[in-house]
């Protein structure tokens, strides 16, 4: 909290122009170069899913744009979910993202960040379909549509819930 346009603080050799508020969630956040040839994604294994079973996914995302730099910019998450795989493609510009197996893909809505400015944080809620007992939940930074033109656009994201809960649907089931 409180070091996104701080230079030089721990972590941040890559600060953004400010001021920049801390998530609403409260706690550390990540932050991600949204242009494709400098970013990979991070990834965490979800245990103990139903298969064919619904679940949400909530965080929040924000986006700001490197102290010095100019130009506008947009800024999404590409999260990816399943047991299969996806790839990103920069053998032209912009770059491109594919899936294979059971991996769906669910894009954030688009943020636009003025020269200069930040975009203010938003919650982002989404749902997935279980493949297996196992799946993996996967966030991709992505930034001027995956251009790798380097204004640079930078993507923020706090307060990842993990999909450990039925829809609210199955819930009423349950309740009945």
């Amino acid at each position: 909290p409180g070091t996104a346009t701080q230079a030089g603080s721990p972590g941040n050799a890559y600060p953004v122009w400010g001021p920049f508020p801390n998530p609403p969630s409260g706690g550390n956040f990540i932050q991600a170069d949204g242009n494709p040839t400098f970013e990979t994604s991070f990834n965490q294994t979800i245990t103990g899913l139903t298969v064919g079973q619904a679940y949400d996914l909530s965080f929040w995302q924000a986006a700001g744009q490197q102290y010095l730099f100019t130009g506008d910019t947009t800024e999404q998450w590409k999260v990816f979910f399943g047991s299969g795989s996806f790839a990103v493609s920069c053998s032209t510009n912009p770059c491109t993202t594919s899936t294979s197996g059971s991996m769906q893909e669910v894009d954030t809505l688009l943020m636009n960040t003025p020269s200069g400015g930040v975009h203010p944080w938003n919650l982002v809620s989404m749902t997935f379909v279980a493949d297996a007992t196992s799946d993996v939940l996967s966030f991709l930074a992505w930034g001027d549509n995956g251009n790798t033109t380097n204004l640079p656009p930078t993507v923020f994201l706090a307060g990842v819930n993990t999909p450990a809960l039925p829809e609210p649907p199955t819930l009423a089931l349950f309740g009945i």
